[in-house]
């Protein structure tokens, strides 16, 4: 929103910005229409909230875009109340849902979502025709065929606010790479993980935070990170 500007550009100053008034709708399409015109990914959901704004945001994007769509945080708990909107879209999707949001996506209990991860990351997946990154210990990333990839990379201490975020900001950058959307999400977790073990030596499990994450990715991209 248009109340950020100054945050963002101050914390960012290399982004470019595009932004709306959450209260006039036809700023927020006028917005929207500008950023499906020239993206190749959007990254939907992080930092985003659920209000009304919020899901004609969403409902908007899934419905217009035709690209690839990396949907997280509150984007799928926008979408687990709109479920008919993921199935209709013409974009492809990767969703990154941890349990708890997969909870809300399949109405089935985390603790069965956890004891079954591969069927229902599997099912959903092709149920919807999308690519399903299911967030846990072990991720696991199934775009509904016969492979289905489980990550081993990563640590507890990435068990933090935001850390989701840098994910999809790794998949959706690699998609915009022009990657197989199931391929990027399989690199993007592994490499997010790799990170996240770099993030461990230098800042310790115990006090890492998400930007940590963000500068283990550099050290991963050299070739100089911690692979025990």
């Amino acid at each position: 929103v248009e109340e950020n500007r100054e945050i963002m550009q101050g914390k960012l100053p290399e982004a470019m910005l595009t932004t709306f008034d959450p209260k006039d709708k036809n700023s927020i399409r006028e917005a929207i229409k500008s950023m499906l015109s020239w993206s190749d990914v959007i990254i939907l959901g992080p930092g985003l909230s659920t209000k009304e704004y919020a899901t004609y945001i969403v409902e908007k994007v899934l419905r217009d875009y035709k690209e690839t769509i990396v949907l997280d945080a509150d984007g799928i708990n926008i979408v687990a109340q709109n479920k008919q909107w993921l199935a209709d879209t013409q974009a492809r999707v990767i969703i990154t849902p941890h349990l708890a949001e997969m909870s809300r996506l399949t109405e089935v209990k985390t603790g069965e979502i956890k004891s079954n991860k591969y069927e229902i990351a599997k099912n959903f997946a092709k149920d919807n025709d999308i690519v399903v990154v299911l967030k846990d210990a072990r991720t696991v990333v199934s775009e509904g065929g016969v492979q289905a990839y489980i990550n081993t990379t990563g640590n507890n201490g990435m068990a933090t606010g935001g850390s989701g975020d840098v994910l999809a900001g790794i998949i959706g950058g690699l998609c915009g790479q022009n990657m197989d959307e199931f391929e990027a999400a399989k690199l993007g977790v592994c490499l997010h993980g790799l990170a996240g073990q770099e993030a461990a030596i230098s800042r310790g499990r115990y006090s890492m935070i998400a930007s940590d994450i963000v500068k283990g990715i550099t050290a991963v991209l050299k070739g100089d990170y911690y692979v025990g």
